[in-house]
């Protein structure tokens, strides 16, 4: 029998809570980026379908190679209408030998998050979500982002077609 391959985000030694929802705090990411073993890679301002966000690509020696994912957080998400300061999503990352090529050091990583954290401060506010937003929200975190989306779109689709 041949032994189980580690699987890459062991390399980073998340919790179980951080595997499952693919989510750390803000705490455990600044901890995560400023481990000596951490690389950090790119740091972009970027979109997805959720938002526009802070994208940060990191590597770890891992069980052969270097393992390497992507965190975004510090914008704002649509969907659950509300800004994402207090904690980071993350996802496999394919490390492409350009990439690996390409490190940013601590100083500059701490003062590019800083910059960040500043240009958005004024627009972070407490203020709650619609009820769309928080039904996204809670989709979100029984499932994942995805299927929120579609559970939603399904949602508006049978609201849309019914005599209510």
């Amino acid at each position: 029998m041949t032994p189980e391959v580690p699987k890459p985000h062991e390399a980073f030694g998340f919790n179980e809570q951080e595997a499952l929802f693919n989510r750390v705090t803000d705490t455990r990411f600044q901890e995560l980026i400023t481990d000596p073993r951490t690389t950090v890679h790119k740091i972009e301002l970027s979109n997805n379908n959720y938002g526009e966000f802070l994208f940060v690509t990191v590597s770890k020696p891992g069980h052969e190679k270097r393992e390497c994912v992507t965190f975004y957080g510090m914008g704002y998400h649509d969907y659950r209408e509300r800004w994402l300061t207090d904690h980071w999503y993350w996802y496999r990352s394919t490390l492409y030998p350009e990439t690996l090529e390409e490190s940013i050091g601590r100083e500059e990583t701490e003062e590019r998050l800083r910059e960040r954290r500043d240009e958005i401060r004024p627009y972070v506010t407490d203020e709650p979500p619609s009820e769309q937003g928080r039904l996204f929200a809670d989709l979100a975190d029984l499932t994942d982002e995805d299927n929120a989306m579609t559970e939603l779109a399904d949602l508006e689709d049978l609201m849309d077609s019914s005599d209510f």
